[in-house]
């Protein structure tokens, strides 16, 4: 008995807008490279607007005898599935009505 080979999808996987992805590539590249020397740090933080302790993903950049640390990404508090709402194949997210997700006041703005 042989397998059949998985149907094509029928709507692949949108896209986002690419000025999203432009706004956070290059972080995310310097995150990467962070990881791959072992420079990736994972920090405890105070949030400056609630004084809320926050548990970031960053980065160490030694300077001769300094060392500093850049943020790059914030953890979440609690479960994230619970604050975040999965994109669907089709385009948009679940749980989100027929709104678009980018625009104007919508969940994929900055």
């Amino acid at each position: 008995m042989g397998h059949k080979p998985p149907k094509p999808r029928k709507n692949p996987t949108p896209e986002p807008p690419k000025k999203f992805l432009d706004d956070h590539k290059a972080n995310f590249d310097m995150l990467r490279m962070a990881f791959d020397l072992g420079d990736a740090v994972l920090m405890e933080c105070k949030d400056k607007k609630t004084g809320e302790l926050v548990a970031v993903i960053g980065a160490m950049n030694a300077q001769g005898h300094r060392v500093g640390f850049v943020p790059f990404a914030r953890m979440f508090n609690g479960n994230p599935y619970d604050q975040l709402l999965p994109p669907k194949p089709e385009g948009g997210f679940d749980g989100d009505g027929d709104r678009d997700p980018h625009e104007e006041g919508g969940q994929g703005t900055h």
